[in-house]
């Protein structure tokens, strides 16, 4: 790419991120590249490196790096402020915005009265029990396969709790992991939830989103599925999310520090 483009070059983990980040970009001073994958982005990075090449930064998810201590990461590898981006819009007042444009004041209010508890809050303690389990499947290498869950088969559409066995079930199902014990990984669920964690940091946003999406179908409205897919959900969140609430976090910190040590780069708008 640098034949076409002399500028500064943006490493980000998968397309959903490229969107994100685009717009927040200068356009013309920097191009935003795919590394497909936290490990092929990061792996890039370390191979630029040693070639000396210049003006490319990456930023890739923490993931579960803030509970666990941050370790040392390749120069110009930076990561985001909570698990990921989309932790990060759902933690802002986007979040808000989207709920108002998809559901309806009779549902959220009835909601949030019978649970007590703002519905942001509400989610991310549910999703934290899918995040707690991928995090068992890391620190373990258990390699669970967690995309294309059927989030319905262990959510309860009413009050959007997790049942952390049918959970465990379903992951075990689908990741054809029959023989792993299921009683262990609920063992492991409930030692993990016995600490006090920054839910943001524990729970995945897509996971945050997929509740979302089936609570918007019955108890915070009536949608249809395809109204309040995940992927329309996460699109409405970023059109929703500011460059001021963007300018407000770490990781814009991160980026401008980046460019004042890399002069002659710009990555960052305005």
């Amino acid at each position: 790419m640098r034949t076409h483009h002399s500028g500064a070059m943006l490493i980000v983990e998968g397309p959903s991120d490229k969107s994100f980040f685009s717009g927040f970009i200068h356009g013309e001073s920097c191009k935003i590249v795919i590394g497909h994958g936290k490990e092929n982005s990061v792996g890039a990075q370390e191979i630029l490196n040693g070639e000396g090449c210049c003006g490319v930064l990456t930023i890739v998810d923490a993931d579960f790096y803030h509970l666990e201590g941050i370790p040392v990461l390749p120069r110009n590898v930076i990561i985001t402020d909570m698990h990921d981006v989309e932790c990060m819009m759902c933690a802002s007042p986007a979040f808000n915005k989207v709920l108002w444009e998809f559901g309806t004041e009779e549902g959220m209010d009835h909601f949030a009265r019978e649970r007590g508890s703002a519905i942001a809050s509400v989610l991310v303690k549910s999703a934290m029990n899918v995040g707690y389990l991928r995090w068992v499947s890391s620190k373990h290498s258990l390699g669970l396969d967690f995309d294309g869950l059927t989030f319905r088969k262990f959510v309860d559409r009413r009050t959007l709790e997790v049942s952390v066995q049918d959970l465990v079930s379903e992951v075990k199902n689908h990741s054809m992991a029959h023989r792993l014990s299921g009683e262990w990984l609920v063992s492991q669920i409930e030692a993990a939830r016995s600490g006090r964690h920054d839910p943001w940091q524990v729970a995945c946003g897509h996971d945050v989103l997929e509740i979302l999406s089936l609570g918007l179908q019955r108890t915070l409205a009536a949608r249809k599925g395809t109204e309040v897919a995940r992927k329309v959900l996460e699109r409405s969140l970023r059109l929703a999310y500011s460059s001021d609430e963007f300018v407000n976090t770490g990781l814009y910190k991160t980026m401008r520090d980046w460019e004042e040590g890399n002069r002659g780069y710009r990555v960052l708008r305005g």
